[in-house]
């Protein structure tokens, strides 16, 4: 009779250990992790913001793991700047960006893509042509403004004025300047709002024309 007790016992004891042991295996082991996802919630960024990155790692099964230790993957790499789970957008343009797992190869294949939009004007810079002309020629001017991450930022018609110096017997019509005076000018593009931005200038140069008249005075004392 005592044998019987113990042999059941005994049964008994390895049959839930057995139970047990498989229970344990569904829990977060870092070993079992397959595939990790990744999910962001904008789409579209300005550049110089932080984006919070959500990293999940799934077993085989699909189940969701409880794991900690991921890397940010980007495409390209020089969209943004990442530190753990959180990215700073930099390079204006469609970005990828994919959860890693720490130390392993296991790297999500469907990367979340997003567009990071250039960010508040930072810098003009302009550009004349032809930049050297006779007086009383014209010169176009062309205006190009960006982030502070050098990002160009779309030019708004009517957004900036163009700033000549000096300015005497100057004419400025659109992005046409002329002048009838000879000498060294220079040239800068400024934001309509009065924005205090960096201004790279270029410079503008107007020769002396012909000589078209010539007029000869007479000194009676000599």
């Amino acid at each position: 009779m005592n044998f019987r007790i113990s042999f059941w016992i005994i049964w008994v004891s390895t049959w839930l250990i057995g139970c047990g042991g498989s229970a344990e295996l569904t829990g977060p082991q870092d070993e079992k992790v397959v595939t990790v996802e990744t999910e962001i919630d904008v789409t579209t960024v300005v550049a110089g913001t932080e984006v919070e990155v959500e990293c999940t790692a799934l077993d085989s099964k699909g189940r969701v793991l409880e794991v900690s230790g991921f890397d940010i993957v980007l495409d390209p790499v020089d969209a943004g700047e990442s530190n753990e789970t959180t990215l700073v957008a930099l390079r204006a343009g469609k970005a990828w960006v994919a959860c890693k797992l720490a130390n392993s190869d296991i790297v999500d294949v469907t990367p979340s893509e997003f567009e990071i939009v250039a960010g508040p004007v930072a810098k003009s810079v302009v550009s004349v042509s032809p930049p050297e002309i006779v007086a009383g020629e014209s010169s176009e001017v062309s205006c190009r403004l960006y982030d502070q991450f050098e990002n160009e930022v779309e030019l708004e018609e009517g957004s900036v004025d163009i700033l000549v110096t000096p300015a005497d017997d100057l004419s400025i019509s659109g992005a046409t300047i002329s002048t009838t005076l000879a000498g060294e000018y220079a040239v800068e593009c400024v934001p309509v709002e009065g924005e205090q931005i960096e201004s790279i200038t270029a410079d503008w140069v107007v020769l002396a024309g012909e000589i078209v008249s010539l007029e000869l005075q007479l000194d009676p004392e000599q």
